[in-house]
Formats: C-alpha cells, sequence, structure tokens
C-alpha cells in the first residue's frame, strides 16, 4: 500500500439551504477543495459520492452523483455512488484512501452530501425510517412505545438508558457532552447555529426521547463536504501540491497522511440487547523505513 495524504478539503456551511439545488453546494465544495490543495478538477481520476436521503426526499435515484457534480469541472471522470447511512461520507472517503493507497489512482475526490430537510416533513422522516428493518417496523414500533414519534430517537434514547444502566452514566452527564459539542460549534464559522449552551440549559430544554432534551439531538441540516487524496509521489500537479522533490509543495504545507482507514458493525438490535461489536478490520500503513539515497551511474 502507498502513502495517502488529504491534500486538499472544502465545505458549505450546514443549514437549511431551501432554494439551494445539490450542484450548486457541490460546485462550492469543490473549488474550495482544489483551491487548498493548489490542483484542478482535471487532475481527478476518481470520484466517490457519498448521499442517502436524495430519493426519498428529492426523488432523485440511480445517479444521484452524476447529476449533483454537474457544473463542478468534475463532468466526465469517473465515479461511484456510495450509500451506507450516517457513514457513507467517511466510507467514500475510505474507498478514495484504497483507490490512492492501491496504487489504482493517483488523485481520488470523496464528496459526501445531504439535503434531509423538505416542507414535507414526512420525507425527511422516511428517510430515517427507511434505514430500519422493514420487516420488523411494527415489532421496532412496539418496542419503543411511548416515544416521541420519531423511531430513531426512540432508538437513540434507548441506547442512552442501556449506557446508563450499564455504567452509572447520569443524565448530566449527557448535558455535558452537549455542551462541549456547542462550544466546538461556537469555533466554526460554518456551523448550523454556533452559540454556547449551560448544562441548565441542556436539562432544561424540551424532551424529545427518554433520557434525550433537544439540545443532545442533532437537527435537521444541509451541508456539502470535499476531501481530495492523493500519493504524495504523484505525477504532474499532483506531486507538487503534497511535496514531491522539485515540485512547488509549499502551497499545500498542511497536507495530512492517512495513517490508517477501516471499518467496523456496529448494528443495532432491541429485543436482543445491545451486541458487542467485534474488533475492527482496519488496513495499517508500513513502517517507513530510512534509506540512503545514492546515484548510480
Amino acid at each position: 500500500m502507498r502513502d495517502v495524504v488529504i491534500a486538499g478539503v472544502g465545505m458549505t456551511a450546514f443549514g437549511k439551504h431551501t432554494s439551494t439545488p445539490y450542484t450548486t453546494l457541490v460546485t462550492d465544495a469543490v473549488r474550495q477543495a482544489f483551491a487548498d490543495a493548489g490542483c484542478t478538477a482535471a487532475d481527478t481520476q476518481q470520484v466517490y459520492y457519498a448521499n442517502t436521503g436524495a430519493g426519498l426526499v428529492q426523488g432523485q435515484e440511480s445517479v444521484r452523483g452524476r447529476h449533483a457534480i454537474r457544473g463542478s469541472g468534475l463532468e466526465g471522470v469517473p465515479l461511484i455512488n456510495v450509500e451506507n447511512a450516517c457513514a457513507s461520507g467517511s466510507t467514500a472517503l475510505n474507498q478514495a484512501w484504497l483507490a490512492v493507497a492501491s496504487g489504482q489512482v493517483d488523485l481520488a475526490v470523496a464528496i459526501g452530501a445531504e439535503k434531509l430537510t423538505h416542507p414535507d416533513k414526512s420525507r425527511s422522516f422516511a428517510v430515517m425510517t427507511a434505514a430500519l428493518d422493514q420487516t420488523r417496523l411494527d415489532e421496532i414500533r412496539a418496542e419503543l412505545a411511548g416515544g416521541s414519534g420519531s423511531v430513531f430517537m426512540g432508538i437513540y434514547a434507548r441506547f442512552a438508558t442501556w449506557y446508563m444502566d450499564r455504567t452509572g452514566a447520569t443524565v448530566e452527564d449527557f448535558a455535558r457532552i452537549a455542551v462541549k459539542n456547542h462550544a466546538h460549534g461556537a469555533l466554526n464559522p460554518k456551523a448550523q447555529y454556533g452559540g454556547r449552551l449551560t448544562i441548565e440549559e441542556v436539562l432544561s430544554a424540551r424532551v424529545i426521547s427518554g433520557p434525550l432534551t433537544l439540545p443532545m439531538c442533532a437537527p435537521m441540516s444541509r451541508r456539502r463536504g470535499r476531501r481530495l487524496g492523493h500519493h504524495p509521489r504523484a505525477r504532474g500537479a499532483l506531486g507538487s501540491v503534497a511535496g514531491a522533490p522539485g515540485g512547488h509543495h509549499h502551497r499545500r504545507r498542511r497536507a495530512g497522511y492517512v495513517r490508517e482507514s477501516g471499518a467496523r458493525d456496529r448494528a443495532p438490535r432491541l429485543r436482543d440487547g445491545w451486541r458487542r461489536p467485534g474488533r475492527p478490520r482496519r488496513h495499517r500503513m508500513p513502517r517507513r523505513r530510512r534509506t540512503r539515497r545514492t546515484d548510480r551511474r
């Protein structure tokens, strides 16, 4: 496996961009990422596009990524659509890393986009419900009887309750996590809210399900993010971005190496209780050895 670096990143602000189409969000993030990397769309050899809800919310099925990249400069580049629930974006990045690390390509692009808000809220909730086992919906709803009406929030509340039973954690502990996360958001100019909260404010907020109050739950939003991964000794402008010998690598001094990338299975079970996940399968990069370079003539 070859070394891989994240050469450039770009993202749009979190929010409910009701009148903004996918193409605009994609193009914005794409241009930011290429500007950050110091290369162009013409250097791209593979695109991985992650999306989960466009089929149910906007009615766009089959070739979502191909339509979303229109106008971004990536038209004509081989593209693979990725759908893997909440892990769709990280799965796209994993596949981009693998494509570069294996030597299949020198520059791959991972894109993640989602627009879950819609005037008809039933469409947004349908995306969440569709992720459950459709043959067990009645059973799952019965297990979560008395919840908020959102099946997934009921599941998360059940997980939180199980965690509290096993570890002795309290609702105040969850509130501290929400306070910490909102404090991080206050430092990000692209965060959806960006405000700070106190533990008292979190605990006194409207209860959503079980021990979870409103600030403990993620809101509906729309965002677009993009990462460029490439081999540090790739050809042409790619090598100069990553700092290959003779290139103008100072244009991208903060390029980070991807140490490892892997996946794990943590499928939820309700009636059977919490299932202990197996160890993640990780692909580790080999240790780099220092070698003395000599010129042979």
